[in-house]
C-alpha cells in the first residue's frame, strides 16, 4: 500500500515538472495518453481502407479476401490489414515508444486507431 502511494505521488510530481508533450505538434497536454485530441483526430485522414497481398504487399480490391493471383499459393494467409502507414512520424513514433519505452497508455490510441480502420472497412463493405 505505501508502494502504491509513493508510486502515484512520484508520478504525480514528475508530471507537474515534466508534464505530457503531444507527440506530434510538442504542444503540452494532460491526461492519459501523449497525443492531444487535435493531433489523434487528425489521424483520421490517414486511415487506411483497404486489405494488403500478404507477400507481395499490393493493396487487394476491396471485394477480394484472398492472395492476388500470383501469391495464391506462397501463403496460408488470406491477407494483411494495417491502420495507417508506418511512414507516418506519428504513428511510427507511437508504436516505438509504446514498444520500447513501455508507455502503456499509448495503447489507447493504438487500438482506436486500428478499430476505427476495421470499422471504416466494414463500412465501404456494407455499402456495396
Amino acid at each position: 500500500m505505501k508502494t502504491d502511494f509513493l508510486t502515484n505521488l512520484t508520478q504525480s510530481f514528475l508530471d507537474m515538472v515534466f508534464p505530457w508533450q503531444c507527440l506530434n505538434c510538442q504542444k503540452e497536454i494532460s491526461g492519459q495518453y501523449p497525443i492531444c485530441p487535435n493531433c489523434l483526430s487528425d489521424m483520421d485522414t490517414y486511415l487506411y481502407h483497404d486489405l494488403f497481398c500478404p507477400v507481395c504487399l499490393k493493396r487487394m480490391p476491396q471485394n477480394q479476401i484472398k492472395p492476388c493471383n500470383s501469391c495464391q499459393n506462397k501463403t496460408n494467409l488470406l491477407f494483411l490489414k494495417a491502420a495507417l502507414p508506418y511512414e507516418n512520424y506519428l504513428v511510427k513514433e507511437a508504436i516505438h515508444r509504446f514498444k520500447y519505452q513501455g508507455i502503456k497508455s499509448l495503447s489507447y490510441p493504438l487500438a482506436e486507431w486500428l478499430l476505427k480502420s476495421r470499422d471504416n472497412q466494414s463500412k465501404i463493405r456494407s455499402s456495396r
